[in-house]
């Protein structure tokens, strides 16, 4: 058993490597006499037969990193035959004989755990040994040494590193069926975790359909077939493919066509919802895997038939993408939830849906490839296909839209005049606000003719707003004495404009008379909630800075007011004090109208004046 590549190696070393062959052909004749015995499912965990195996695994191991390129993968194929896999056929063969919680089960358990823990150290020695960068690949990798600052030097050939990249490659290939395996014990959930392993040995190696076949295998009889017969076309389709993947579709198709005859003699009955649901999508399912059977590129069929099976199977597409998944929320009964686990799933998966897809796409390029006549049936049925899943799509995605545009919560919040939503709120959001409840007036106004509570609560919604804007006024710069403030005396004017007004609807009052400004503000006072029941409020409430110059003119008018009435007292003429105090007594209102326009005597002077 020397291989090409021997001759020019040292003669020792080619020697160590024929005792070792030897010496694994011996182990394996021994374990096959085991394993041929009828009662080895009781023989196979001995602890002889158990360290013979660990022997054998021991060379194997040695072998193949002794001469990767002759006997790498020879080895690796002896170690996985028959230190692993025939024992776990033996005991899947006599599944009856052995029971839950027996020596054997633990012994079987035990063996599989053994070989996940074994797999993943020879992947990462593998890793190791030959350098390899597997980190986009794999989730887990050989991390070196940092202490060592820089990797051992590899001096392997190109052929020895294709050999260590398909090697680990396999090796996730095992660790994905030693978790299947798994899978196949009570108690055990390790699906996702074969997947896992099966995915990223494609992602190592994408060319190989091994994989492929794999998931196939671990997909079994979900969604009748479907899920399966996807992954064994992909398989085909590989660059790769495996051989064993033609046979194992040729059985699904051919257990497809016997459910489909039994589907189409089942009697028509009245079901609950959730039965009719899950047998909607049973005839679905069932009659998409036979039209992909006859659809293969070596089938003959009639014309009529197959126009007749195309059309059904898109009816029933259409029918059964209205079955959205019930929230979980949503109040079920126990009877139903029971229905729906006893009748399967009562709605298509996304992913199922996709896999549906890819497998008539599958099927046309296999049908152009072997210039079947069935190629444009197969076009068209995948057009249609295509039709209607764009339209439901586009549903869906209707009806998400519509759904979140109703959710968008309102712009004001239930409690408009809450100190603490106008904190939060800011500046931007006063205005807004103010312009929001000056729309609302004349409701505001309804609201106070129907009693004085209504006006009471206005007023302390009134009092907790102009507080809050009070807050919110704006610091005025120190001004110099060389610089005029118009705006101070402009707005002082308005101030006395609106105090004549104020004057002229109040009723007549006897008293001294007051400052300008002080009656200004009264006014303002007294005006607030009669204002804010007429709701125009558009001026106090359009804004918080509008409001906050107002109120800083008030404030700080005292001090051009002086100047102003020295300019009045310059043109006006010398007034009669007769007359004066006759006008005064006559009418009071005119004090309180006329005093800021004349030059104000001291308090303690007024009533000398008025005698």
């Amino acid at each position: 058993m020397s291989g090409p590549g021997q001759d020019s190696e040292p003669e020792a070393k080619v020697l160590h490597i024929k005792r070792l062959y030897r010496a694994v052909v011996e182990s394996v004749h021994k374990l096959d006499v085991i394993i041929s015995n009828k009662s080895s499912y009781r023989e196979v965990f001995k602890p002889e037969n158990i360290s013979l195996r660990n022997k054998l695994r021991e060379l194997c191991v040695k072998l193949m990193f002794l001469h990767p390129v002759d006997y790498g993968r020879k080895a690796e194929e002896l170690l996985w035959r028959k230190v692993y896999y025939e024992v776990i056929q033996v005991i899947k063969t006599n599944k009856k004989h052995i029971h839950s919680r027996s020596a054997l089960e633990c012994a079987y358990r035990t063996h599989l755990i053994a070989g996940v823990g074994f797999y993943q150290h020879l992947l990462l020695y593998i890793q190791s040994h030959y350098q390899l960068e597997l980190q986009d690949c794999i989730d887990w990798t050989h991390v070196t040494d940092p202490l060592i600052g820089r990797k051992k030097p590899v001096s392997a050939t190109a052929k020895e590193m294709e050999w260590a990249q398909m090697a680990c490659h396999r090796c996730l290939v095992y660790l994905g069926d030693l978790a299947r395996y798994q899978n196949e014990l009570a108690g055990v959930e390790a699906e996702q975790l074969a997947e896992r392993f099966y995915h990223q040995a494609l992602s190592v190696t994408p060319h190989v359909g091994m994989p492929f076949n794999q998931l196939g295998t671990l997909a079994g009889s979900k969604f009748y077939n479907v899920e399966a017969t996807y992954y064994y076309l992909r398989c085909i389709q590989s660059e790769a493919p495996f051989e064993g993947a033609y046979g194992n579709l040729k059985r699904l198709f051919d257990k497809a066509a016997k459910m489909y005859h039994q589907v189409k003699k089942q009697e028509i009955k009245k079901l609950s919802p959730s039965r009719q649901r899950s047998k909607d999508i049973k005839r679905l399912l069932v009659s998409f895997m036979y039209l992909q059977s006859l659809l293969q590129p070596k089938n003959s069929v009639l014309e009529t038939e197959l126009t007749s099976l195309c059309q059904s199977v898109l009816e029933d597409f259409n029918l059964v993408l209205f079955y959205l998944a019930t929230p979980t929320h949503s109040s079920t009964s126990a009877g139903e939830e029971e229905e729906e686990q006893d009748t399967g799933c009562p709605f298509l998966p996304d992913t199922l849906v996709f896999k549906m897809v890819v497998t008539c796409l599958m099927v046309v390029h296999s049908l152009k490839r072997g210039g079947s006549k069935q190629y444009s049936a197969s076009i068209a049925f995948t057009l249609a296909l295509f039709s209607h899943l764009v339209n439901h799509v586009t549903i869906r995605l209707q009806a998400e839209l519509e759904d979140g545009e109703s959710q968008v919560p309102p712009l004001h919040t239930d409690n408009p005049d809450d100190p603490e939503m106008r904190e939060t709120a800011g500046p931007v959001a006063l205005e807004d606000e103010g312009l929001l409840n000056g729309t609302g007036g004349e409701e505001e106004e309804e609201e106070e003719e129907e009693g004085e509570g209504g006006l009471k609560l206005e007023e302390q919604k009134q009092k907790k707003k102009y507080s809050r804007l009070s807050m919110l006024r704006r610091r005025r710069c120190v001004r110099k004495e060389d610089e005029s403030d118009l705006s101070e005396g402009f707005q002082s004017d308005e101030d006395e404009e609106e105090e004549d007004r104020g004057q002229a609807h109040s009723p007549g009052t006897a008293g001294p008379p007051v400052s300008g400004p002080v009656l200004a503000k009264e006014a303002k006072r007294e005006r607030l909630p009669v204002e804010a029941g007429w709701g125009s409020g558009s001026e106090e409430e359009e804004g918080g800075t509008a409001f906050d110059v107002e109120t800083d003119s008030d404030m700080n008018s005292q001090e051009s007011r002086s100047d102003l009435e020295d300019m009045e007292d310059s043109e006006s003429p010398p007034q009669d004090p007769s007359s004066s105090s006759s006008s005064s007594s006559s009418s009071p209102q005119g004090r309180a109208v006329h005093a800021p326009r004349h030059q104000r005597p001291p308090p303690a002077q007024r009533p000398q004046h008025h005698q």
